[in-house]
């Protein structure tokens, strides 16, 4: 994997560049996504992945430290490994990305800042580029690689997939080795010893994420019909069971994945929306709606490039015919083939049976439509008779991918919350009274719950249990989550007290005194 001469120095300071952005957009993350407070929680509370769900949890006064031992390490539940295991067990996802943060969080003890996961996922960023690098350089060349990691990692869906402090940035990089890995599948002869990095990966992959297996299905299955037609049917039976090994070492490792895949409620919802039938569109246009925030502007770009592409096709094929059939018989064309009916019926399939409408499921995507677009930049600047075309090229793909900004929103900043956090440090020495409408969303904040002495939950149902007298508050926070339209009559419980109303951001906040 060595890049030589002045294309490897530009290569580190396009990387250096993107890093340095992210960690400027990364200081502007103010809060987190609920998911991404489990990705702590799951990972490091030993042996209790939900303590939202403890017989006790609604009406106690529930103290600080009891979120802080929940979203961090501490002493003795360092390298608990089996803790990890147990809690991925209760929960939808396999544990290899939770084990990553464990391990993390074990180093940095009392640890639960952002910066840990997005450190982590800025790591995985960079190994992202430089593999997006060999593939793209290995289909056409280095100019091409440089314009498709150019575009690739100063975009928005980059800085999505860096800031969401989730398993998706290591799905990305597995999916990108995974990828990486067929180069030597389909150029040389499959041996064991060739075999061995893809199995692991395989086994890591199916350990991140279940929808792992479904790009990985897809990919091997058409990889088998190219070997078939080959006729290499030795190398056909090595590769696909071997493949099939991968998955099955990952479920030796982690027997639970059975349970979630066919018997969890993520599972059963997944395969129910399958008898709608794939082709059921509404569900595609949906997500691509939460990508671009309006279908319309996305449908624009699709036709666009559907048009530009048919036109290359038929321009090669009508000036160079000798050279298109070259192409068509080509390994690099084998290679791209397959990888493009994968992510097309993945998108197909993982729209159709993602629980709800977001670009995460969808992640490992984005990454690899950079490819696409590097080889089309390249094509584009080859018409173009002018010595310094490289530069320019990476001048428009660093301008478009700052456009995109503009289209596709950041969504995992939560730059509005910078209130919440100037609330919880002016505030911080007053108990919390949160007011749930569902129990399971009450972790969203318990990072900022932790900066309080203590918390007491309850239930809209049940507001009139609480007795700020009995529970010897005099000033105190009040959240409340759920639908606004009810806070009056909440509140309406407290009218012995001066309120105000300190944010309506993501939840209201109002203090009493």
């Amino acid at each position: 994997m060595v890049i030589k001469g002045s294309k490897k120095i530009l290569l580190m300071v396009i990387i250096l560049l993107q890093v340095l952005m992210m960690i400027y957009f990364s200081t502007q993350k103010n809060s987190y996504f609920i998911d991404e407070v489990a990705s702590y929680g799951l990972s490091n509370s030993y042996y209790e992945p939900f303590i939202q769900y403890r017989d006790d949890f609604e009406g106690s006064k529930i103290d600080q430290e009891t979120f802080k031992e929940y979203l961090s390490v501490n002493g003795e539940d360092a390298f608990k490994y089996d803790s990890v295991f147990y809690n991925q067990s209760k929960d939808v996802h396999p544990p290899f990305y939770y084990m990553i943060i464990h391990t993390a969080s074990s180093i940095l003890q009392g640890n639960y800042s952002k910066w840990l996961g997005i450190g982590i996922n800025i790591a995985f960023f960079i190994f992202i580029d430089i593999l997006l690098y060999q593939i793209i350089k290995m289909v056409d060349s280095e100019e091409a690689a440089l314009l498709g990691v150019t575009i690739w990692g100063f975009s928005a869906r980059a800085i999505n997939t860096v800031t969401f402090i989730r398993m998706y940035a290591l799905l990305s990089l597995l999916s990108i080795i995974f990828i990486y890995l067929h180069k030597f599948i389909l150029e040389d002869k499959i041996t064991i010893k060739k075999m061995i990095p893809l199995v692991i990966t395989m086994t890591l992959g199916s350990l991140t994420h279940y929808y792992f297996i479904v790009f990985a299905f897809f990919y091997c299955g058409f990889t088998c019909v190219y070997l078939l037609i080959k006729r290499r049917f030795k190398e056909l039976a090595l590769y696909a069971s071997l493949s099939i090994f991968g998955v099955l070492l990952s479920i030796i490792i982690f027997p639970s994945m059975i349970d979630h895949i066919f018997s969890s409620y993520r599972g059963e919802d997944s395969f129910a929306t399958l008898d709608d039938g794939l082709l059921w569109f509404g569900r595609h246009f949906g997500i691509i709606d939460r990508l671009f925030d309006h279908w319309m502007i996305a449908l624009l770009m699709i036709v666009v490039f559907i048009i530009l592409f048919v036109f290359i096709i038929y321009l090669l094929y009508k000036k160079y015919p000798d050279k298109f059939k070259a192409i068509v018989h080509d390994k690099r064309f084998a290679y791209m083939t397959i990888l493009s009916l994968t992510c097309i019926i993945y998108f197909i399939l993982i729209a159709k049976i993602a629980p709800y409408f977001a670009d995460r499921y969808i992640m490992t995507l984005f990454p690899i439509a950079s490819i696409y677009i590097g080889l089309f930049a390249t094509y584009i600047l080859r018409l173009i008779k002018w010595r310094y075309r490289l530069i320019l090229g990476l001048v428009a793909c660093v301008l478009l991918a700052f456009v995109t900004w503009h289209f596709l929103p950041l969504h995992y900043l939560y730059t509005d919350s910078s209130i919440r956090l100037d609330i919880t440090d002016e505030y911080n020495e007053l108990p919390v009274i949160y007011v749930y409408s569902d129990l399971w969303q009450t972790s969203t904040f318990f990072s900022e719950l932790a900066e309080h002495p203590e918390t007491v939950f309850i239930s809209k149902d049940n507001i009139d249990t609480i007795d700020l007298d009995e529970l010897d508050y005099d000033d105190v926070i009040i959240y409340i989550e759920g639908d606004a339209s009810e806070d009056d009559k909440i509140m309406e419980h407290f009218k012995d007290r001066d309120s105000e109303l300190l944010t309506d951001v993501r939840t209201r906040i109002y203090l009493l005194s």
